[in-house]
């Protein structure tokens, strides 16, 4: 139900829609969706800029909301994921296939001190740290 997902958006429109919607929205940053669409691998873009705040909005509502799951607004289940994530333990991460890489575009937390762990490890890193460049991009 709407009672149980907070939205927050980092634009005015998606922040716009979902209130209409009736949806709990926190509207963290007004940026224009094209700035953060563009992903690149330069640290100073606007995407990796906003994916470091994943972090730090994650600790700050796994605090008081244990069991937390972060979605890309691109994300749809075809099944009600609810039965599945009540088997889980661990901190879960889409993996993104060819690459095999970690994606955070898909993120679930439950109530384990892993996650506490994880998460207060995440939030403290610099981003370049905590999101790895491929080897040709790598700062020496």
């Amino acid at each position: 139900s709407k009672d149980q997902f907070l939205i927050v958006a980092f634009d005015r429109a998606i922040f716009d829609y979902y209130s209409q919607q009736g949806y709990e929205v926190e509207l963290f940053e007004d940026v224009p969706e094209e700035t953060y669409h563009n992903w690149t691998w330069d640290p100073n873009s606007k995407f990796r800029a906003l994916v470091k705040h994943k972090w730090t909005l994650l600790k700050k509502y796994f605090s008081t909301n244990k069991s937390l799951m972060w979605l890309d607004s691109d994300v749809v289940f075809l099944k009600n994921p609810e039965e599945i994530l009540k088997t889980i333990t661990l901190p879960t991460f889409q993996i993104d296939y060819p690459a095999a890489c970690i994606c955070t575009g898909l993120m679930f937390f439950p109530d384990s001190p892993i996650s506490d762990e994880m998460l207060d490890i995440l939030g403290a890193q610099n981003i370049e740290d905590a999101i790895p460049y491929p080897a040709s991009h790598r700062r020496s």
